[in-house]
């Protein structure tokens, strides 16, 4: 019997049975392929959420591809929770799209028993008001909101380019609204900011 036994336990105790009836000092090496009392777990926007058997050297890559990858509605991010030796929880997020573009070391974690991998959804931003084409966007890596009112279609001719409000939420609900000089920011003079999942941006008409 080996449950709930070590790998060096269980190489310890093959070596001297056969080494009592059957070899004369045997050389063993125990190589455990897959850890049936150990498991992770995946949840979110996958195609197959659920508990798998955590196997030699896992990494997040294969976990993904066990519960068949992600689905349609998945975000570029997976968060997974981890116990650390304290028993304190530990986030690790990882980018999905350079996991799967890189497959690097850095995003391919190994995984260990208990983690937990969830797969968010998409994330949007919103922009209103004075553009060619308002409505909800895909929030894609390095977003601005230079970047965002081009893939908006850009301003119309009344949009006010000075005076552009984003609104962002904050603690307890309360939402923070941020005025940004657009123009400026084509000058040259401001720096672009960058934009969040869920915020929304406003583009005023002008007053003539």
């Amino acid at each position: 019997r080996v449950a709930g036994k070590t790998v060096a336990e269980i190489d310890g105790e093959v070596t001297r049975t056969l080494g009592k009836d059957y070899l004369v000092d045997p050389q063993v090496s125990v190589d455990v392929r897959e850890y049936q009392s150990q498991w992770v777990t995946i949840i979110g926007e996958v195609r197959t959420p659920g508990k798998y058997v955590l196997k030699r050297n896992m990494r997040v890559i294969d976990v993904l591809a066990e519960a068949g990858g992600a689905s349609k509605e998945a975000g570029s991010q997976i968060l997974i929770t981890r116990q650390s030796e304290d028993g304190a929880p530990r986030q690790i997020l990882v980018d999905r799209d350079r996991l799967l573009s890189q497959n690097n070391l850095d995003s391919n974690i190994l995984l260990q028993h208990g983690d937990i991998l969830a797969v968010g959804e998409k994330e949007v931003f919103y922009i209103r008001g004075e553009v060619t084409k308002p409505g909800a966007y895909l929030l894609e890596s390095g977003m601005t909101v230079l970047k965002a009112i081009s893939l908006a279609g850009g301003f119309t001719q009344f949009a006010n380019r000075k005076q552009v409000d984003v609104l962002r939420a904050g603690g307890r609900g309360v939402q923070a609204k941020t005025t940004v000089n657009v123009k400026a920011i084509e000058d040259g003079k401001k720096e672009d900011l960058p934009i969040h999942p869920n915020d929304t941006i406003i583009v005023p008409r002008r007053i003539f």
